[in-house]
Order: structure tokens, then sequence, then C-alpha cells
């Protein structure tokens, strides 16, 4: 039972948000007031079954001040609500391993390779493991990159030909290669894949870079003083 107004925000852990999406993030419990209800989505629908841990941040700021040197505000305590999600049900894993698609790069610089694979089930797939063989053109390995748990790309449940791109840094040598792609999950090779075509790495430079932003998308419109847009 406080005297003033609580100015109340609200945030999920970045390494635990598992198929929960926040109600408001900012809101204020007025000065008296001794329960304040908050409600927030849990949206498993195509996650596969297992146990999934989140933690609910409550943290208790200070109201926003004005001054001369800006708009400020501070965290004076917390609390931490853990909820935990178990989906139970009965899984069809479905999916096809289409192709992989290295793009050409430069010397030092980071391969992009796009998978394509259809997921034909009724849960998200996502594989455990990837492990990149790069071949060079007399078809030996020269490099081999991983590409672990939470890093490796998912494709969604029900999508046909979904594509995914993943940048891996092998450090290759100027020249022409190839690309073979073994599939784990559940601790087994599902799958290898082969690159149809080789791809280059050029010397520095050569590929012209150039880009430009057309335009800038914030995820909210309205933000509190101190938070991270």
């Amino acid at each position: 039972d406080e005297k003033d107004d609580i100015f109340v925000h609200v945030e999920l852990k970045p390494e635990q948000r598992h198929y929960i999406t926040l109600g408001e993030t900012d809101f204020v419990i007025p000065a008296g007031t001794t329960i304040h209800s908050y409600s927030f989505d849990v949206n498993p629908e195509n996650a596969p079954n297992g146990t999934y841990l989140n933690d609910i941040v409550f943290l208790k700021r200070s109201p926003v001040i004005m001054s001369e040197s800006g708009i400020w505000t501070s965290v004076e305590t917390g609390t931490t609500v853990a909820v935990k999600i178990t989906v139970d049900g009965t899984e069809k894993v479905s999916y096809v391993l289409k192709g992989i698609y290295p793009k050409d790069t430069e010397v030092n610089q980071s391969v992009a390779v796009s998978f394509l694979a259809s997921n034909n089930g009724n849960v998200d797939w996502q594989p455990e493991k990837i492990v990149l063989n790069f071949l060079n053109v007399d078809q030996q390995i020269v490099a081999t990159s991983e590409i672990v748990g939470k890093y490796t790309p998912i494709f969604p449940a029900g999508k046909e030909n979904g594509e995914k791109l993943v940048l891996v840094n092998p450090k290759l040598e100027e020249g022409e290669h190839s690309l073979q792609a073994i599939f784990y999950y559940k601790g087994e090779s599902v799958g290898i894949l082969n690159s149809k075509r080789m791809f280059s790495v050029f010397p520095k430079g050569t590929l012209k870079q150039s880009s430009e932003i057309d335009r800038v998308v914030t995820n909210k419109e309205i933000y509190t003083a101190g938070e991270k847009v």
C-alpha cells in the first residue's frame, strides 16, 4: 500500500523468450492500490514437446525526471516471476531437406548460406547441429564450420520451401569452392546436402559493397525514459 503511484517496467530475460508475449511493458499502479492484475499471452502453438522456462521481471522505477541534463529515471527494486510452460501432445515431425546455396564472398569475409527445407509436420523443426564442410576444386575439405543450438535455422510448421539464411566464417582462401552440409537431429545424422554449384572467394575489395537504407521501423511507438529502442 504505497502513498505514491508506482511506475513499473516489465521485461523477459532475453535468453528465455519461450512462447510468451508480454502485455503492456510499462504501467502505473495508482497510490493506495493493493492488487494489480497483469496479463500476458502464452502461445506455444507449434512448439515441440518439452518444458520451457521463462522469467518475467517486474522493475519498480522512479518517476521520469526532467532536468537541464536530459530525461532520466532509475530502477529501485524488482521482482521476478518464474513461468514454466509444458508442451505435451502428439508431435508430427516431417520435413524434407531441399538444398543449400552458398553465396560468393571475399577473402576474410563471412559466407552467406541459404538453407531450403519443407516442414510438413505440426511442430517447428530445428536441427540441433549443422556441420558445414567447405571443399576446393579437387573435392578436398579445406575448412569446416559448425552451426549449433539456437543458431541453427528454424523451419516453421506447415511451411513449404522455407528458406533461412545463416552467416559463417570459415576463413577460406581465394578460389572456387563447394559446400557439403550434414544435418543432425536428436543426436543422429538425418541428412547430407551438397551445393549444386561452386561459389567463388574473391580477393578483398573485388565485390562492390553497395546498399542503402530505405526506411527505419521501431519495435513500438511509446518508450519510457532510459529504455533501449
